[in-house]
């Protein structure tokens, strides 16, 4: 067996914050995932889900983070705990 100590690769990801808008996160979602929403997100009356690779994700609440993985996936994040792990390098408006 192998032990020690690693350094996680810096990674460049796609994010975007859910404010209730579903036009905007279709906007943000067809730019970067080229696919339909729908692929992605379950989006009714209760508000929003992420198709995680794990399964259907809770409800995510206004101001979550969702995130776009090196693997292409969707899964949401708690804001506070994003702004402490990653580096904000464009933070771009694309609407």
């Amino acid at each position: 067996m192998h032990n020690g100590k690693a350094i996680k690769k810096p990674v460049e990801i796609n994010w975007f914050q859910w404010e209730g808008d579903v036009g905007e996160l279709e906007d943000w979602h067809t730019e970067v995932a080229g696919v339909a929403i729908e692929d992605n997100f379950i989006i009714n009356e209760g508000g929003l889900k992420v198709k995680t690779l794990e399964g259907h994700s809770y409800e995510i609440p206004n101001n979550y983070i969702i995130i776009q993985g090196t693997a292409k996936e969707f899964y949401p994040h708690e804001p506070k705990l994003f702004f402490e792990n990653y580096n904000v390098v464009d933070k771009s408006e694309i609407f």
